[in-house]
């Protein structure tokens, strides 16, 4: 048998390891260079996440600005306005202490500080209601009445009036003056309807109908108060201006109070 080089033993044991070191190396630097690929496009994708959120932010601080910049000139419009109104405020002061002191106190005349009172006693002269806005064609009107819409409306501003900040003012108090008295009165309707239904029932002074049965409207002027009276049936009381005089004052009231309510519009937009 022959035995081996000593040759080939040295390159073996000398070489070889070289060899798997260098290729271990290359495998090394392989993978480095991969992972350093990898990192790099995480680091792009990253970047123009970023830059999108950037984008993002930028578009909704200009939605931003964009809503806010109306409001600063509505705030700003609104503090010019009140700075007019101020302006003109001790102008009218004198006139105002000046009248008080020689007005002398009549015996039906409204309390100071009562609006109501003022509404119903109020004799100045106001311009005449339209006809087609007497009775409950002005109360319907009032109690849903824009400022902005009536002004604009040429049958009640023919002449296309712009009010004056203090006009504005006066338009708006008068308003919610006349809403507020309606409001007032109305509640009391209910109560005095409620106290007389109770009577009504023990005196079985109502009429009852089925569910889809035709219905009496009762007398004219007439205010009507149904209520459920079980077996798919409804109980109507009558409250007739005849037998009821005082409900059917107080809804004349009303009426009384929307019509001046217009009129005292129509006259800001008279003068």
């Amino acid at each position: 048998m022959k035995k081996p080089d000593s040759s080939s033993a040295h390159f073996a044991t000398s070489v070889v390891p070289w060899v798997l070191l260098g290729t271990l190396s290359v495998l090394f630097s392989l993978e480095w260079k991969m992972r350093r690929s990898e990192a790099e496009g995480m680091q792009s994708a990253l970047r123009a996440h970023q830059q999108g959120l950037e984008g993002r932010l930028d578009e909704a601080k200009d939605r931003l600005l964009s809503l806010i910049n109306p409001l600063k000139l509505s705030v700003h419009g609104l503090q010019s306005d009140l700075a007019k109104v101020l302006e003109c405020l001790p102008s009218l002061e004198p006139q105002t202490r000046a009248g008080v002191e020689s007005a002398e106190p009549q015996p039906d005349s409204p309390s100071v500080g009562d609006p109501f009172t003022e509404l119903r006693f109020s004799d100045e002269a106001l311009p005449e209601l339209p006809a087609e806005l007497a009775g409950t064609q002005s109360t319907s009107m009032v109690k849903s009445l824009d400022l902005k819409t009536f002004f604009q409306d040429t049958r009640f501003n023919p002449g296309a009036k712009e009010l004056a900040p203090v006009e504005r003012l006066k338009a708006i108090e008068a308003l919610a003056t006349g809403q507020a008295w309606m409001e007032v009165l109305n509640r009391r309707i209910q109560v005095d309807m409620a106290v007389e239904m109770e009577i009504l029932r023990e005196e079985r002074n109502y009429v009852e109908y089925d569910d889809g049965e035709s219905r009496d409207p009762g007398p004219p002027g007439a205010i009507t108060v149904g209520e459920s009276a079980g077996d798919h049936r409804i109980r109507i009381f009558y409250f007739d201006p005849v037998t009821f005089p005082e409900l059917a004052e107080k809804k004349r009231e009303i009426e009384k109070v929307a019509e001046k309510t217009i009129r005292r519009l129509l006259q800001l937009a008279a003068n």
